[in-house]
């Protein structure tokens, strides 16, 4: 009972902790302060009207497996202006040889 008690104590005053976070936050962003102009602005390389989807993904991922189907038929439809690229993200040294597998099937597919 006294480790329930403790344990809503905990969490009832981790809650009135984040509210009062809350409250502090500032709305309104300030030039100089909390961000920069850049000068001269920046132009991307690409024309406006093309478009490039990046999909970073590793194979042991269920979720990019179970997405994999949709993307294969949504690809199947894309628009000639869309250009699609997948990376195989590296977040572990234990993923680096799924990118070497990705790049070297890459290559053996389209050699250049």
């Amino acid at each position: 009972m006294v480790y329930r008690i403790k344990s809503l104590f905990a969490i009832g005053l981790a809650i009135i902790c984040f509210a009062a976070h809350a409250e502090k936050v500032e709305t309104e962003w300030i030039e100089g302060t909390h961000y920069f102009k850049i000068t001269p602005p920046v132009h991307a390389s690409r024309s406006t009207s093309e478009v490039k989807i990046v999909e970073f993904f590793w194979y042991g991922c269920g979720h990019c497996f179970d997405f994999e189907p949709a993307l294969g038929a949504w690809k199947k439809n894309i628009n000639p202006q869309i250009q699609f690229d997948q990376i195989p993200a590296v977040f572990d040294r234990k993923w680096a040889p799924h990118a070497r597998a990705f790049y070297t099937a890459k290559k053996t597919r389209n050699p250049r």
